[in-house]
């Protein structure tokens, strides 16, 4: 038996959602919480350590922009911005998110250091108008594993990161273990992990007037980055984030949107339950991080058939995920973050960009940290970075005798 119900956020937005009893649904919401045992990097007892007074997160700041190639290659500039077209009726589409499935172009991730280009090209050079002052660099998607850390109950969803301390600025970077190298090598090969990407290219064109072309090979190397600057308590943070499209509005102005697919939420009480417990934190937390406030949802079928497409506030996340049982709390998410970001000022001084630190966690586990490691595999800021940084800030640099 089901109700269909209508919520309203502060801004009078109506989300549609189908609302399941789901009765003896209480699962346990501690399944990602690190345990304490002697010795680790940081542990924390139990969630409710988390469920405080979040924070402050700082409005964040567009600095700029990057885009990457069909060879995943960096280009300082906006080529890689596409464009939402929005269909006549999101109630009534047809979008086949296996066509050209066999034609795909998808390549494994590999380690991200786009950011660093930018940072070369348009920070403590005589034309920039500021230097880089912040106490981290890394990306969103860094940023949002972190904050969803508490609420993980899936083996799979631990973290591998590599932190290096150079001139005052912490440096995150994911490490690609095996294991993640795996699952990418995978993903390649899963229909259902590509057809996020061929629900982009049914709603974007290269121009704000132009229409979708849904017949060429989609891919997941090309796209446009955000650099954004903000502060998370006493974190001062410079970061990247994938921005799916840009949404054209002569009258309001125009803004950034993310596109997201989920299974169609009327088809049973599980995948309500999972839009609830789960998409609306990541979608949220993304979001937030960059400041973006609308998410184009295209819920699909079994066959992997989107038929209509619905248009979320940020905002409407906090409101469907309040009716789950155990909702996941935004406070609770920034805590983690802020303390992982205090943990690591705290127990890494160690100033070299030669010296790599690993910090790894799995779900029930507590986060552990490697003895520094020096000139090894896990290094990952380049020779030229570090040299145009040296020469172009005059910075004296530390270095282990």
């Amino acid at each position: 038996m089901c109700d269909l119900y209508l919520f309203k956020t502060e801004e009078n937005h109506k989300v549609d959602i189908i609302k399941l009893k789901m009765e003896n649904d209480r699962e346990n919401p501690q399944g990602g919480v690190v345990r304490e045992i002697k010795n680790p990097f940081f542990a924390v007892k139990k969630y409710s350590d988390f469920d405080k007074p979040s924070p402050k997160y700082g409005k964040p700041v567009e600095m700029g922009s990057y885009s990457l190639d069909i060879n995943k290659k960096f280009i300082d500039s906006d080529v890689g911005l596409r464009y939402y077209i929005q269909p006549p009726n999101l109630q009534k589409v047809y979008f086949d998110l296996n066509h050209g499935f066999e034609t795909r172009h998808i390549k494994e991730r590999g380690r991200d250091i786009n950011i660093l280009y930018w940072i070369k090209g348009h920070m403590g050079t005589e034309e920039a108008s500021e230097r880089l002052d912040a106490d981290f660099v890394t990306q969103r998607g860094l940023l949002t594993k972190l904050m969803l850390t508490p609420y993980v109950e899936n083996e799979n969803e631990g973290w591998y990161i590599a932190v290096t301390l150079f001139n005052g600025t912490y440096y995150l970077n994911e490490v690609e273990s095996d294991e993640k190298k795996e699952r990418e090598r995978k993903t390649v090969d899963d229909i259902e992990s590509c057809r996020g990407w061929k629900f982009e290219q049914y709603l974007t064109a290269d121009t704000s007037n132009g229409k979708p072309n849904t017949d060429i090979p989609y891919n997941n190397c090309e796209g446009f980055y955000k650099v954004v600057k903000s502060k998370l308590k006493n974190h001062s943070l410079v970061f990247s984030g994938e921005i799916d499209a840009v949404k054209v509005d002569e009258v309001k102005g125009n803004s950034y949107v993310e596109f997201k697919t989920t299974k169609e939420i009327r088809m049973g009480q599980r995948y309500l339950r999972n839009f609830q417990r789960y998409k609306t934190k990541h979608w949220w937390v993304q979001s937030y991080l960059t400041g973006t406030k609308e998410i184009v949802c295209g819920f699909k079928d079994k066959n992997g058939i989107v038929n209509r497409v619905h248009t979320f506030k940020r905002a409407d996340m906090l409101i469907i995920a309040k009716d789950a049982r155990e909702p996941w709390k935004p406070n609770v998410c920034f805590n983690y973050l802020d303390l992982f970001l205090s943990t690591v000022k705290s127990k890494i001084t160690h100033d070299d960009y030669r010296i790599v630190y690993t910090l790894k966690w799995n779900p029930h586990k507590p986060v552990m940290i490697s003895p520094p490691l020096r000139d090894s595999e896990f290094n990952f800021l380049p020779e030229w970075y570090v040299a145009w940084k040296q020469t172009a800030e005059g910075a004296r640099v530390h270095v282990s005798p």
